[in-house]
């Protein structure tokens, strides 16, 4: 959590980026509370809908990067680095087409 949080604070004010994080278990106020205890800024949000199944399939935490024609570029399970030179410099890349 703390590379994401970090993460989020690096993009936050890029127009061309945009990180999220979903309460996908339907507990919102228990994530948000986790949030504050551990000072993170990156906000949390709730679904609308269900995510679908072949996008996401329950695991906890899975990270979805979308381009900007809204296609599904990279998936995740499982924690992840997302300070990595790999991670960023791909995501960076996203950021400029």
């Amino acid at each position: 959590m703390p590379t994401l949080d970090h993460f989020y604070k690096q993009y936050k004010n890029d127009p061309n980026a945009v990180v999220i994080m979903a309460d996908v278990d339907n507990n919102y106020e228990k994530a948000n509370a986790f949030m504050k205890k551990h000072q993170y800024v990156l906000p949390v949000y709730t679904l609308a809908s269900n995510i679908p199944e072949d996008i996401m399939d329950g695991t906890i935490p899975t990270t979805l990067v979308f381009n900007k024609k809204g296609e599904l570029v990279f998936r995740h399970t499982n924690t992840a680095n997302y300070n990595s030179t790999g991670f960023r410099d791909y995501f960076n890349k996203l950021t400029k087409e």
